[in-house]
């Protein structure tokens, strides 16, 4: 084997300068394990990780990733996120269709569930926090069991995209969902299908949130009006439920009777939707502030508190009324009613305005209209607590905002209208308000500059942190250098100006005209002798500037300045400009698409690079002046020579525009990065691709290396900024290309392969929660493997039994010795992994490891043939009474999918009969195990009490107690009122 040239690898390191993506992501914790104050902590979505931030000190207090460890992969970014604080599990869905659930307590990744083929859009817990839904851009509702680590169930119905779920918490086996196809659907999780829909909406359904004990439900789509239904059970009112059925089916018959006539509104035939136990019925509409649709409708746990919002730089607010104010805000109406009609002489008294009937309570009588509160951002979402402060309630309200903060608020009802908030904190200084358009590295390497629209910022390499902030005259900047010495940064601007900033004193102190008429400086770079700078222009100019120490008659010191030397007439734009380390050249690219190169002492013509399609928008030259590599808009880089400006070759680099390019220094490898998202590393030298870097979600702006050539540095349109660091482990460039086209095959299989549950059609309204992934197929490979081996080892072990009972025998006649016993073969390796010579328990190992979320697409995938090897071993462990809960699942699923088979193979029949036998024994002894402890954690718990004079669980109990004679006495007080249109 000859000798290969060995690559070192890069790996990703930090990530920092994100405060929350773009997705609307984020929730409130009520508790944190280290803090003792309440609703404090705030979790935001950081691209693929889990961020989070401490409101009241502003600090980053954690970061989870959720990147998968065993992989080594790179996790899609967070699409939403959802807390249940019963539980203390944050659950954080993704991009890819995954979702992951964390506990808080240890910061550790419980499961990850694969069920979504797409973007994955919302989520929500029920009020235990046992299950949780999930729905997506692909129309489809997975209800996931926390407890067991597996999916329940798929739910279809919806054609378009499901914008958000919620489980009721009166009928915990209902769960409601909107979708872009305008129709609100209600689920019965027992059933496993919809039994209601409302199609009141003319447009996308974007939002709803349900109050009032689940008898309100608020809606809100594409146009400025908020639509509240009522919704009444008929097991809560069964008087008004009856009354109100008639009266609907009569108004439904009257309409049917008038669908050929032209005064039939279509819409009010749908307005009231009534089935055997619920009736959801048009309440009214709350018109909004605001045009633009819906984000968001979210409602405190008290039920006191209403908040909506859109695009807009403000937050809607509306006061929900408890019973008490509903009646005193009902009577007061009712009575400025009856004194106007006296006053104007048209009635004496009105029965039907007496103080003492509330049947005509009206929406705004429940809900009413607060000041909105102004934001510093456009909203991009939030999250809504009510907790108690020094015997105070309050709310809190986080808020996070597209420019990349966080902002938090406290208000609360002083009085009875009298609604404040105020602003608490922020969080601003963790990351830019816009894009990094340009990152300059010191000669150090320890310090990192990065600017963008609003700010410059300079961090420190080794903690990742923000060292110093700049607002002050920032305009704009789009190039940037060190200059010698590291304490001046040279910033070329979009308005054809140079900065220089002081880091000593956190400031720009001089701002210097460099471009005519204000045309952008695209380019700045060192020259080699480090006297001065050279700039490019869109004014068609190359400009020479030297360095210079003034005198500063303020603080009568030394300040850094440039003067302007000489310039380079262009025939075009200049995009782009390179000096070679030996100062003897200067490389400009032009808006013409080429490249000319000059002598950089006379300016003189010396080679034109021609070839590409499209501008060049980055270019370097390599430390020891032989290489010059371009990259441009056609998503191509060319590697050419500067001895004779030839082409040594053509590489299709990106799949889209090439916008940044750097060589490692001392070395003919080079790193470019693109719109495309990816980071990719070349050799100039075999014109081959070394690796690829896929960790930024969004377009790569900006890159720099490290005068070390020990770390690159990037930032991209996802707000982060990344490192990237290089390690002393080797890389094959034949594994890497293997490892790359696995990622794709993953990637492809995982987008067209199908579960097919046999005898069910692919458009049924439920299905299996998991999907086939690479990971399951595996499974069911060594599964395969695994009832092979225990095939043959069974065989084994049966006559190895054989002939120690013929040798027993035959001793026994013969007087043998107990030295002359037959010999056992060899076990098998695989089994001694899982420290056992015994099949069974081999196979028990073996299903306990395969993850209990799949678990039944890896059975689904299994051959028929091997299915019945299963179930007999599934026989024998329920015999053996081993892990008898898993053996019943597994049994359970199995004949589900394949009864028909299973049903004409007459052998199989027999084995069923005694599987149904043993797993009944087994059922019962397990039911009797589970009594047993149940009544023996009850008597420990008498003595304890009885000891220590408390109630274990006393305040679960108390809010179980309160919330039964509350729902009692709201059902024997319950008035029907009389609708009123808003």
């Amino acid at each position: 084997m000859g000798i290969t040239k060995q690559y070192l690898r890069w790996e990703p390191g930090h990530q920092f300068g994100i405060i929350g993506s773009q997705n609307p992501a984020i929730c409130l914790i009520k508790q944190w394990p280290e803090m003792i104050s309440t609703y404090r902590i705030c979790a935001t979505a950081a691209c693929e990780n889990i961020a989070f931030w401490d409101l009241k000190t502003c600090e980053l207090v954690e970061k989870i990733s959720t990147n998968d460890v065993s992989s080594g992969s790179t996790s899609s970014p967070i699409s939403c996120l959802a807390h249940n604080s019963k539980s203390n599990i944050i659950a954080s869905g993704h991009a890819d269709g995954s979702i992951r659930l964390f506990d808080l307590r240890n910061k550790e990744l419980q499961i990850v569930f694969s069920g979504h083929k797409g973007f994955v859009s919302c989520m929500a817990f029920d009020s235990a926090g046992l299950r949780i839904a999930s729905a997506g851009k692909d129309g489809e509702i997975v209800v996931w069991d926390v407890a067991n680590n597996s999916g329940l169930f798929r739910l279809r119905g919806h054609k378009g995209s499901i914008n958000k779920v919620e489980f009721m918490h009166e009928h915990p086996s209902i769960l409601i969902s909107a979708s872009n196809d305008t129709f609100i659907k209600f689920w019965d999780l027992n059933t496993q299908h919809c039994f209601k829909t409302l199609n009141g909406h003319r447009n996308e359904v974007w939002s709803f949130a349900l109050y009032h004990n689940d008898t309100r439900l608020i809606s809100g789509g594409s146009d400025s009006e908020l639509k509240v239904w009522k919704l009444v059970f008929s097991d809560e009112d069964e008087e008004y439920f009856e009354r109100k059925s008639l009266e609907l089916k009569e108004r439904r018959l009257k309409q049917l009777e008038l669908i050929g006539e032209d005064n039939l509104d279509q819409e009010d035939l749908h307005d009231d939707v009534v089935d055997n136990f619920l009736l959801v019925e048009r309440y009214g509409t709350i018109m909004r502030k605001s045009t633009e649709k819906v984000s968001d409708i979210i409602v405190d746990q008290s039920e006191r508190l209403l908040i909506c919002h859109g695009k807009d730089q403000y937050l809607e607010c509306f006061k929900l009324r408890n019973e008490d104010e509903i009646k005193l805000r009902a009577k007061n109406r009712l009575r400025k009613e009856r004194k106007r009609k006296v006053k104007d002489g048209n009635q004496t008294i009105d029965e039907d305005l007496d103080d003492n009937n509330l049947d005509s309570i009206t929406l705004s009588d429940e809900i009413l209209k607060l000041e909105h509160v102004r934001t510093s951002g456009k909203v991009k979402s939030i999250d809504l607590t009510q907790c108690s402060i020094d015997g105070r309630q309050q709310f809190r309200i986080a808020v996070l905002h597209s420019n990349n903060s966080i902002e938090f608020y406290q208000a609360s009802f002083e009085a009875a209208n009298t609604f404040t908030c105020e602003q608490f904190s922020q969080v601003l200084n963790f990351g830019h308000r816009s894009d990094v358009r340009t990152i300059a590295i010191s000669s150090d390497s320890l310090s990192i500059l990065t600017g963008s629209a609003d700010s410059l910022k300079l961090w420190n390499k080794s903690s990742c942190r923000c060292v110093a902030t700049i607002t002050e005259d920032v305009q704009y900047p789009l190039c940037s250098v060190f200059a010698p010495g590291d304490k001046h940064v040279l910033i070329g601007t979009k308005f054809g100006t140079i900065q220089i900033v002081n880091l000593s004193s956190l400031r720009i102190y001089s701002t210097i005209e460099a471009s005519v008429l204000g045309k952008p400086i695209w380019s700045m770079c060192i020259q080699p002798d480090l006297t001065g700078i050279v700039t490019a222009s869109e004014d068609k100019f190359v400009k020479f500037w030297n360095f210079d120490l003034v005198i500063d008659e303020e603080t009568n010191s030394r300040q850094l300045t440039l003067n302007h030397d000489r310039s380079l007439e262009a025939d075009d734009g200049v995009l782009c400009v390179k000096m070679t380390p030996n100062s003897k050249f200067v490389a400009a690219s032009l808006l013409d698409s080429t490249v000319k190169i000059y002598f950089a002492d006379t300016f003189k013509f010396f080679l034109s690079l021609y070839g590409h399609k499209f501008p060049v928008l980055c270019m370097d030259i390599s430390s020891d002046s032989r290489l010059i590599v371009t990259g441009s808009s056609d998503k191509n880089i060319k590697i050419w020579g500067m001895d004779f400006g030839d082409c040594h070759r053509s590489l299709f680099a990106h799949d889209d525009n090439i916008m940044c390019l750097s060589f490692i220094p001392r070395t003919h490898q080079l790193f470019t990065a693109g719109k495309d998202c990816k980071i990719k590393m070349w050799d100039a030298d075999n014109f081959e691709k070394v690796m690829t870097l896929d960790a930024h979600h969004g377009e790569i702006w900006s890159m720099a290396v490290a005068p070390n050539g020990k770390y690159l540095v990037s930032a991209s349109h996802d707000k982060t900024i990344r490192t990237f660091n290089k390690t002393n482990e080797p890389l094959i460039l034949e594994e890497e290309k293997e490892m790359e086209n696995e990622r794709l095959f993953e990637k492809e299989f995982e987008e067209t392969s199908k579960t097919l549950v046999p005898g069910e059609s692919g458009d049924a309204e439920t299905d299996l929660p998991q999907k086939k992934t690479v990971k399951t197929v595996r499974s069911v490979e060594r599964l395969i493997e695994a009832i092979d081996i225990f095939i043959e080892e069974n065989e084994k072990m049966k006559l190895y039994q054989r002939e120690c009972a013929a040798f027993e025998s035959k001793r026994l006649n013969e007087e043998l010795s107990e030295n002359e016993k037959p010999i056992r073969e060899p076990v098998n390796p695989h089994l001694l992994v899982y420290r056992t010579e015994c099949p069974y328990r081999y196979m028990l190992e073996v299903l306990i490891r395969i993850k209990s979320n799949e678990i039944e697409e890896t059975l689904l995938e299994l051959p028929f043939n091997y299915i019945q090897r299963l179930l007999s071993i599934l026989h024998v462990l329920l015999n053996r009474r081993w892990e008898v809960e898993l053996a019943c699942r597994c049994i359970c699923f199995i004949i589900r999918v394949n009864f028909g088979q299973i049903t004409s193979t007459s052998s199989l029949v027999v084995l069923i009969d005694k599987i149904r036998t043993e797993m009944h024994q087994a059922m019962i002894e397990l039911t009797d195990l589970l009594g047993v402890n149940t009544i023996g954690l009850e008597y420990h718990q008498s003595i304890f009490e009885f000891r220590s004079e408390a109630s274990l669980f006393s305040e679960m109990l108390r809010d179980f107690r309160t919330k039964r004679n509350k729902k009692k006495h709201k059902s024997s007080t319950r008035t029907a009122p009389i609708l009123t249109w808003t």
